[in-house]
Parts: structure tokens; C-alpha cells; sequence
């Protein structure tokens, strides 16, 4: 963004209602500056919120933590008992350390959104069962009868 525009959109972020007086003439220049000032602030977010994530002594942040399924059930509001289901089922994203099952926290807060859009649980598949063809009937008609019964 130019040095000598900056006061300008300061201004009008300062005042919005000062936008209608600029000339109809500068609009369409300074919709491009505003373009492109958002641009350059949604990479500083990303850059900002990368750093937020890493630990002073490089780790990884809180998104990549290995929660156990104590902490899922807590988060999840639900038993220890069936987030431990949940995991055997192989609902939830888990990873196994040794006999431990683990589920790290971006994968949970990602499995949590992807269920807040779906609007709940997985439906599950209806399979109906095939029917039959070729069935015999109920009522048995044998092929010859003997003379007397006719």
C-alpha cells in the first residue's frame, strides 16, 4: 500500500460514513488498495497464528498434544468408558503408543467440526437384505398325482 494513501484509509476505517465523499472517480483505486491491504493482514494473521502454536522452546504448540482418553471424555462431555469405546470402534481419530490409545487434539478439533457440519453422527448404511427368488411356495403341488386322487 502506498505511503500516500495510508492517511486516507485510516481515515475512512477512523470514519466510515467519510466514504461517501470520496470522488467516484478514486473508488475503484482505493478498493484495490483495500484488496490488497487485506491480503498482506490475512498473511500476518497466518505468519501471527503459526507463531502462537510453537512453544518458546520450539515444540509444537497445544494442537499437536497427545490427549488420553481421560482428557477426550472430558472434552467430549461423555464417559471415560465410551470414549474408550469410541476409540475401540474406531469413531474417534486415535493413535496407539504401545497398548495406550492416545487421540491427538487437532484431530479431535478437526473430527468435532467435521461433526458439527454433518449435523451429528454418521448415519449408517441401510442394507436391506436381498430377497430370494426361486423360492418355493407355501403351498406344495406335486408333479404327478397318483390316478385315484383325481
Amino acid at each position: 500500500m502506498s505511503e500516500q494513501h495510508q492517511p486516507e484509509i485510516e481515515r475512512l476505517l477512523a470514519a466510515p460514513g467519510e466514504a461517501e465523499r470520496v470522488p467516484l472517480a478514486d473508488l475503484p483505486g482505493l478498493l484495490v488498495r483495500l484488496a490488497s491491504a487485506q491480503l498482506q493482514l490475512a498473511g500476518l494473521q497466518a505468519a501471527l497464528l503459526a507463531r502462537m502454536q510453537t512453544a518458546p522452546d520450539g515444540r509444537a504448540g497445544t494442537g499437536d498434544r497427545l490427549l488420553d482418553m481421560e482428557a477426550v471424555a472430558e472434552v467430549l462431555n461423555v464417559p471415560v468408558a465410551h470414549a474408550r469405546e469410541m476409540g475401540r470402534r474406531h469413531e474417534l481419530p486415535t493413535v496407539r503408543v504401545g497398548r495406550y490409545m492416545k487421540v491427538r487434539e487437532s484431530s479431535l478439533q478437526k473430527w468435532l467440526q467435521q461433526r458439527e457440519e454433518l449435523g451429528g453422527p454418521p448415519r449408517r448404511e441401510y442394507h436391506p437384505r436381498p430377497k430370494r427368488t426361486g423360492r418355493a411356495s407355501a403351498r406344495v403341488v406335486p408333479l404327478h398325482q397318483p390316478e385315484a386322487d383325481r
